[in-house]
């Protein structure tokens, strides 16, 4: 059974005009640097912040990383019971942040954040619900692209998390999709690694080739 509790303080911002802030449309196409990631993402709460929306209370301010080679980024929720409220955490896959780009990263961002905005708002709504018309109105305002499934690729095409992940040796078998070019991991040998022939991505529909 969960409990549900409407979060009532705001994000506390620091005083920044809209002209000392760099807008995403601004970022370039470099590599972000890793150290830079807990800056970026106090810009983003910032910036939700001054447009209205309430981070709860419960949020972590301090993202983490995470080994995840099929998600950017991942918004866990945990109830406590000392405080009667839920806590969120923000972790981003650590094969993400060593191959993203800035704008690439705040894109991620706001995807989580607004999970945690919008749970609080509308319990357990996923992708759907308030977190879409959230995500709808801050890709608008901040020129980024705020979508169910992100999807990244670095100067070669390569898809981001995938690309890094294969060049740490930390993957045993991976499909392409012939159509797009997107890299599917796998850690077993299934049919579909045995035989990729016979399968299809789900995304386009594209013929899948094993390239390891």
């Amino acid at each position: 059974m969960y409990f549900y509790f409407k979060y009532d303080i705001l994000y506390t911002v620091q005083e920044r005009t809209t002209q000392e802030r760099t807008t995403n449309k601004e970022r370039g196409n470099e590599i972000m640097e890793i150290a830079k990631m807990n800056d970026l993402f106090e810009e983003a709460m910032e910036n939700l912040g001054f447009d209205g929306y309430v981070i709860p209370d419960g949020l972590n301010p301090v993202p983490g990383l995470n080994r995840r080679k099929k998600a950017y980024g991942l918004c866990s929720r945990k109830y406590n019971r000392y405080e009667q409220r839920f806590d969120y955490e923000i972790t981003f896959s650590k094969y993400f942040i060593m191959g993203c780009t800035e704008k690439q990263f705040m894109t991620v961002a706001y995807h989580e954040l607004i999970h945690a905005i919008a749970d609080s708002i509308d319990f357990d709504c996923g992708h759907t619900g308030m977190w879409k018309v959230i995500a709808n109105k801050v890709s608008e305002k901040h020129g980024v692209s705020i979508t169910r499934t992100d999807y990244f690729t670095d100067e070669n095409g390569k898809e981001v998390v995938a690309a890094n992940s294969i060049a740490n040796n930390r993957v045993e078998y991976v499909l392409r999709c012939k159509k797009c070019g997107k890299l599917i991991i796998r850690h077993r040998m299934g049919k579909v690694i045995q035989f990729p022939e016979l399968y299809r991505h789900d995304t386009d529909n594209g013929e899948l080739e094993r390239i390891k």
